[in-house]
């Protein structure tokens, strides 16, 4: 099973016959053609009732293809990172709280991208990967041309007492640490595949 974030909702990519017949909730596509999916995606992000849609076929591998040739993949790799007091990091942009994360260079593993972007927006130089997480998915349109983000997660440990500077020229307006045991406030104000990781 997969999961594609469109406007904040999940569209829901599954080869289980029984997700798919038992989730009444859900408005559900038995995927044949292409142009399912750009209408699974279209409606998650124009109508405002919809909360989920769930896209069926049989053969997972097969539909997960014909999304890599239909739509634009852009990579990308970020990080949960914890402090020495067991905080966790996150940044505000765009009137949400985010993890620090940022695109894949050409040459780079997903594992350098999240070490430099959380080097490059937060200000922060000594931070090493524990263990990958899952990995998230979300669409969005540039120009006319449909993306699909896939971004790598890992849990970073930080050691050091750094101040925090925000990568202002990405519209980053603040860098915070929370306690892990108290993360309300970012949760209740970020996005559903950052709230995934948690």
């Amino acid at each position: 099973m997969y999961k594609i974030f469109a406007s904040n909702k999940p569209l829901i990519i599954t080869d289980q016959q029984q997700l798919f017949k038992e989730n009444s909730a859900n408005v559900f596509i038995h995927y044949q053609v292409p142009e399912d999916l750009t209408i699974a995606i279209d409606n998650l992000e124009n109508l405002e009732e919809l909360n989920s849609v769930v896209v069926y076929h049989n053969n997972l591998k097969e539909l997960w293809k014909q999304i890599g040739s239909n739509f634009k993949i852009i990579e990308a790799a970020g990080g949960k990172v914890f402090n020495e007091s067991e905080e966790i990091l996150f940044i505000e942009r765009f009137n949400k709280w985010d993890l620090p994360k940022g695109k894949k260079e050409s040459d780079e593993m997903p594992a350098e991208t999240a070490i430099r972007e959380v080097n490059e927006e937060c200000g922060l130089s000594n931070v090493a990967i524990i263990e990958p997480l899952k990995t998230t998915y979300h669409t969005y349109k540039l120009g006319t041309e449909r993306i699909i983000k896939k971004t790598y997660w890992f849990a970073m440990n930080y050691e050091g007492d750094e101040v925090l500077v925000p990568q202002k020229e990405e519209g980053i307006i603040n860098a915070k640490w929370f306690p892990k045991n108290n993360l309300v406030e970012p949760l209740s104000n970020t996005y559903r595949s950052i709230q995934e990781l948690f």
